[in-house]
């Protein structure tokens, strides 16, 4: 399987607005420690996350999801003065967070938060705010893969809208929001390739197979090049949650593993082709990273049963025939 990444330029990250000041003449005790500058820029938590939101909210899925951190920020501390602001609220956020979402997003989120409030120090938040953030430890990788009678039983069930969906996540490996976004445009029918849209604005080139081709040349039929195939073969507007809805119901008709997320059929891809050719690169090619370690989250964990013969391998070179005395 020959793999094409097109590079480009990584785009610059969006620029907050700059914060104004203005300087005073210093007298007496003020001349000996220099210039005293006053800011003349937000004063309240509500105004600085409004320009933060602001800078982030059109950009990419990473940067939008600084902005949604903002303004739940902003929700629970929107008149606060930034400089009387202490962890208590963001605190609060986190705990909200821990409780409503998985770990991983939980600490995601607070992530972002943590930049958020470091931003903001130039605005007059004491340190202190952002050094006293409740920690969330970041779990282990999940693990979850579909075996391939799995994937077989998802493409004999699946309507054809929700087959392009998984022949997108589960052959190439795509993300569930790169999925949705596919379109007859980014298809070349010449090259049989499909150049993707990835994570900061980049653009990922993959080889498409026949079964992938054929959804494909049956969503071109609308003459609607723009459109996500999905949604063509679906026959309506499909929302996230629309999407996620088709597929737990597809999951249950199929009756596979109730723990499959979408996510997790790249996954299953990342590992058959590493166990297939055991070349990291060429996982890495497949799903777009930058960083190999981040391809290496990706592999799943060997089972015993499959670890075993292998170890049986490798203890080839020990002597036969002794015995403990």
């Amino acid at each position: 399987m020959v793999l094409r990444l097109a590079q480009r330029t990584r785009p610059a990250p969006p620029k907050v607005p700059p914060i104004e000041e203005s300087s005073r003449t210093p007298r007496g005790q003020d001349a000996a420690r220099g210039p005293r500058k006053k800011s003349t820029g937000p004063q309240t938590v509500g105004e600085a996350t409004a320009l933060f939101i602001e800078a982030h909210a059109n950009g990419t899925a990473h940067q939008r999801a600084k902005a949604h951190v903002a303004t739940q920020l902003r929700q629970l501390a929107e008149h606060a003065p930034i400089h009387q602001l202490d962890s208590l609220l963001p605190n609060l956020l986190i705990e909200q967070w821990k409780k409503k979402h998985s770990p991983h997003t939980a600490a995601y989120r607070r992530a972002q938060l943590h930049d958020m409030l470091r931003w903001m120090e130039q605005l007059g938040l004491p340190p202190a705010t952002r050094q006293n953030l409740t920690r969330v430890n970041r779990p282990s990788p999940r693990s979850v893969t579909a075996s391939q009678d799995e994937l077989a039983t998802l493409l004999r069930t699946a309507d054809p809208a929700m087959r392009a969906f998984v022949l997108l996540t589960g052959m190439l490996a795509l993300r569930f929001a790169e999925a949705r976004a596919i379109t007859c445009r980014m298809w070349n029918r010449e090259n049989q390739t499909v150049t993707v849209p990835t994570k900061g604005r980049k653009e990922h080139t993959l080889p498409v197979p026949p079964q992938l081709e054929e959804v494909l040349g049956l969503a071109a039929r609308s003459g609607q090049p723009d459109a996500p195939i999905i949604e063509l073969l679906a026959g309506r507007t499909l929302t996230e949650t629309g999407m996620r809805k088709r597929w737990q119901r597809l999951r249950e008709k199929a009756g596979v593993n109730p723990k499959l997320r979408p996510h997790d059929l790249r996954r299953t891809v990342a590992t058959l082709l590493y166990r297939q050719t055991h070349d990291l690169r060429a996982v890495q090619q497949l799903l777009g990273h930058k960083q190999l370690a981040t391809t290496t989250q990706y592999i799943a964990p060997l089972h015993p049963d499959e670890l075993r013969p292998l170890l049986n391998a490798l203890m080839q070179w020990t002597p036969k025939g002794d015995k403990l005395q």
